[in-house]
This record gives structure tokens, sequence and C-alpha cells, in this order.
């Protein structure tokens, strides 16, 4: 049978796209489409850093690269956030750009803690440095 996250998945991109495509001029719909696909992906790994954590099965990599996506998201929120409020006073600061480094940075950063977390706790063959060779790290 058909995965149900794949299905869930593809129903999101489905209708996003389709609010996306009539509702083009609203800030708001981005940001409410952006934060329904960055909540659960935050949520999850919570919860397994949290369940993994208790139960001592996060190695020392997999817990800095989890904790260090939580930190850059949590900026990226924040600057994004007092970006309509700082854009006429100072636009020198582009807070838009550093929003968009840090919240693809911190995604880049969730989905390799995702990996390590389950490469760990299924043993499997692939060791976690191999990975990190396969995806691109940020040095934590």
């Amino acid at each position: 049978g058909i995965n149900a996250e794949y299905m869930g998945l593809t129903l999101y991109c489905i209708v996003a796209t389709a609010i996306t495509v009539f509702l083009p001029e609203h800030p708001a719909t981005f940001q409410s489409l952006f934060s329904a696909a960055v909540v659960p992906l935050v949520v999850v790994g919570l919860r397994w850093y949290m369940n993994c954590e208790h139960a001592g099965k996060t190695g020392y990599r997999a817990q800095r690269v989890g904790e260090a996506a939580l930190l850059l998201y949590s900026i990226g929120g924040l600057l994004w956030g007092t970006e309509p409020a700082l854009c006429d006073k100072a636009p020198w600061l582009q807070l838009h750009a550093w929003w968009h480094l840090l919240s693809a940075s911190a995604t880049h950063m969730c989905i390799q803690y995702l990996l390590l977390v389950r490469i760990t706790n299924l043993k499997a063959e692939l060791h976690e440095s191999k990975i990190l060779v396969v995806l691109p790290t940020h040095m934590v």
C-alpha cells in the first residue's frame, strides 16, 4: 500500500500549490503554508529528541545538530516576525534575506538530525560520519 506520510505530503503540496495560485498577493498565505510545513518537522524532531535523549539513544553529534537547527529556526522566526516593523526603518539590515538563510540552514540541519537519529536507533550499517559526507553539513 501507499505510505500515509507520502499521501499526506502529496496532498499538502497540491493544496499549497492551489492556495498559492489563487491567493498570490497575501503574505499571510505564504507564512501559513510555510509554517504548516515547518512546524511538523520541528515537532517530530523535538519528539525524537526528547524520547531518544531520555533513553540515551542520541549520539552527541546528532544532539548538537538538532539543537543548532532549533536555534536557527528560532532566530529566523524572530527576524521574520520583526521584519515588517523594521523594514522601512532599517532596510540595510536585510532581515528577509537573513530569514531565508537561517530557515534553509535550519531545515537542512533538522533533516540531518532526523537521519542521524534514525541511523543510530536502527543500528544501520551506514555510520553517521558517512551520512555527513553524503549530506553537506555545518560544523557544530
